[in-house]
């Protein structure tokens, strides 16, 4: 709590960051959108999860798969966890690996 009165600017670059990843994911052609630093997106099915996350790993990108049965059976995603300290390069390439990934993935 001290920190977010001394540093109050962090919120707003954190809200920032959160419209500037969803927006880069909009123009690869995912669908995402949160109100919050948690960014799901929607994948389905639960293997399908594991692979994009794995293979959004091994590029340096990391980000969870949640899965059956933390959510439904068939509705596995993948769980985007964003910081205030995360530049908007970062977040633009973050967003174009994780659209290029789950069009391959979805491809094969």
């Amino acid at each position: 709590l001290h920190l977010l009165q001394e540093e109050p600017d962090r919120v707003a670059r954190l809200q920032e960051n959160v419209r500037v990843f969803c927006a880069a994911l909009a123009d690869g052609g995912v669908e995402a959108e949160s109100e919050t630093a948690i960014v799901p997106l929607i994948v389905g099915e639960e293997r399908l999860a594991m692979k994009v996350a794995k293979e959004l790993e091994r590029q340096g990108v990391l980000v969870s798969a949640i899965r059956y049965p933390t959510v439904a059976k068939g509705s596995a995603r993948l769980r985007v966890a964003l910081s205030a300290a995360h530049t908007k390069e970062e977040l633009r390439s973050a967003a174009a690996r994780i659209c290029a990934t789950l069009g391959s993935f979805r491809l094969s």
